[in-house]
């Protein structure tokens, strides 16, 4: 299982774009966070790990692996989380243009600008302070979406109960053993016979 230690600086200098476009055709995950890193249009500065997990839908040890590999190939700085701040990736390059390029849809990748970082930087601090989870990868803000934002250190899991049906389930993202159990005891009181289990 990953761990979030040794947040350090990752690579120096700039990505080679040969490798995030290798890295987005070997690993799904990867290739899901920059289809919607090319929809990108806000500059935000930061990335935070509870909107990874929410918008890709992964569990955080995938989420951090994502933050450590990007650190690697030079697009940024995974930051881990220390008091109402929450751990996070600084991107050294704009989101949309790591997304275009990873895809083979550009060919250059443009740099943060100073005035992005103040900007920016002020309103994930402000967020991470609040506990609300900042807008999605994709960039549409919470306040103008259907559903209101997850609280923070919950995770949305779709589950196809049947072909036309999927239910959602709203879980904290460090759910224990025994808590699963319980709500799996919970859900089972809620189902009625089926036809076969009739007398």
């Amino acid at each position: 299982m990953t761990d979030e230690k040794n947040g350090n600086d990752g690579a120096s200098g700039g990505p080679d774009i040969a490798k995030l476009r290798d890295y987005a055709r070997s690993d799904g995950v990867a290739k899901r966070l920059f289809q919607l890193l090319s929809q990108r249009q806000r500059r935000r500065r930061e990335l935070v790990v509870e909107v990874l997990m929410r918008d890709l839908e992964v569990t955080r040890p995938t989420a951090v692996e994502v933050f450590r590999t990007l650190q690697e190939l030079g697009c940024g700085k995974m930051v881990l989380g220390r008091g109402s701040r929450p751990t996070r990736f600084e991107w050294h390059y704009t989101m949309n243009s790591v997304g275009l390029a990873a895809l083979g849809q550009s060919e250059s990748l443009e740099p943060m600008q100073r005035s992005d970082a103040e900007i920016e930087g002020s309103e994930a601090q402000t967020a991470g302070a609040s506990g609300t989870l900042p807008e999605s990868l994709a960039g549409t803000t919470t306040a103008g979406s259907a559903e209101p934002p997850l609280p923070a250190g919950m995770i949305k899991y779709p589950f196809p109960l049947r072909p036309d049906v999927i239910a959602t389930l709203f879980l904290p993202v460090d759910l224990t053993d025994d808590e699963a159990e319980r709500l799996s005891y919970f859900v089972n009181a809620l189902g009625r016979p089926t036809k076969k289990d009739l007398p």
